[in-house]
């Protein structure tokens, strides 16, 4: 266990892919950390699905999920001084932020660009359903307004 962190470098012409299989490869998922984290983000988005027909809530959310990708290289700094603290078996933590790109920023980049399209979806059927009753109520009224025979 060495205070090195793991080394992502690219040699040779490989690409972002390689880099980021090689760090898949290498995390040992059965370190407590990363068990509390994968725990912690399925429940997130288990909360996420379960709240989407509340605008408030998914707002919260939308910037919490936000507030963490911004944060990614706070993050990143935090944990390659302090990884000991928090029983890792390694330091995955690296200077070019490959594995909290993987782990961290994209789940959450998931998430919000989900809820980004839900809340599209939703302005778009209010606009349908605007334009729907805009175009059927006139001609309601105008019926309404015709002298009735007897």
């Amino acid at each position: 266990m060495s205070g090195v962190p793991v080394s992502y470098e690219v040699y040779d012409g490989s690409t972002f892919l390689q880099a980021a299989l090689q760090s898949i490869l290498c995390v040992n998922y059965f370190d407590i950390p990363l068990i509390v984290y994968f725990v912690a983000l399925g429940t997130f988005f288990y909360i996420s699905r379960k709240v989407r027909n509340s605008t408030f809530l998914l707002t919260i959310i939308y910037f919490i999920s936000i507030s963490c990708v911004c944060f990614t290289e706070n993050v990143n700094a935090y944990f390659n001084e302090n990884w000991e603290q928090y029983k890792f078996s390694n330091n995955y933590f690296d200077p070019e932020c490959v594995f909290i790109f993987i782990f961290w920023t994209a789940p959450f980049s998931i998430i919000s660009t989900g809820i980004t399209f839900g809340f599209f979806f939703d302005l778009c059927k209010s606009i349908a359903v605007h334009r729907f009753f805009s175009t059927i109520l006139p001609t309601v009224k105008n019926e309404e307004s015709k002298p009735k025979e007897k």
